[in-house]
């Protein structure tokens, strides 16, 4: 398997309740990286391929395929990880509570912003006869989270490392709505003095 390291562009941290997230590029289309490999969509195709990543979407750290290795999750879909026309866009979960001392200085070192680099790893194509060096499918099977990125271009700000902070009356109304969703067709007369309890108050 193949990999390629990159620095993220647009990097951010966001804290949403307990968890924290990090988004940005794990890969650039249309410039070379430090391989000389440019990823082009060639003939309107999409450069990546998520099939076998969304399978299992973890984090892993510096691409060593262990359990313990293991420091958080992409989440898949249009407003998370996915491709648009700067390259693959990620929103990654980190884990709650790492067990490995490597998991846990991980998530530590991107909660912070002192970690910035991911790296892509899989199965490259080069469809284009006529430009070689365009890598026209890159069929991915893990990201990781590394060090040292290879890809000069891609630099994340560090002005926009950020921290969300979630009020206790967005949790609060978060938890009402929930409730409001799941027990709106109830007839329990203690589910419904509990709801109400909680719209008002007291």
């Amino acid at each position: 398997m193949d990999k390629k390291l990159i620095e993220i562009e647009d990097f951010k941290v966001t804290e949403e309740g307990d968890s924290f997230y990090v988004t940005g590029y794990a890969n650039t289309k249309n410039r070379a990286d430090s391989y000389g490999d440019v990823p082009t969509n060639y003939k309107d195709e999409p450069v990546y391929d998520l099939q076998r990543f969304k399978k299992n979407p973890v984090a892993l750290v510096d691409h060593e395929n262990s359990v313990g290795n293991i420091f958080g999750s992409f989440v898949i879909g249009k407003n998370a990880t996915h491709e648009d026309e700067k390259g693959l866009r990620f929103k990654l979960r980190l884990m709650e509570n790492p067990q490995t001392d490597i998991a846990k200085h991980a998530v530590e070192a991107y909660k912070s912003g002192f970690a910035r680099s991911f790296s892509i790893g899989g199965q490259w194509q080069f469809g284009d006869k006529e430009n070689p060096s365009h890598l026209t499918k890159a069929y991915i099977h893990e990201i990781s989270g590394v060090a040292i990125g290879a890809d000069s271009h891609a630099l994340s700000d560090a002005d926009k490392v950020k921290s969300y902070k979630v009020t206790e009356g967005e949790k609060r109304q978060f938890v009402i709505e929930s409730l409001l969703k799941e027990y709106r067709e109830t007839q329990s007369p203690e589910v419904l003095q509990t709801l109400k309890i909680l719209i008002n108050g007291r």
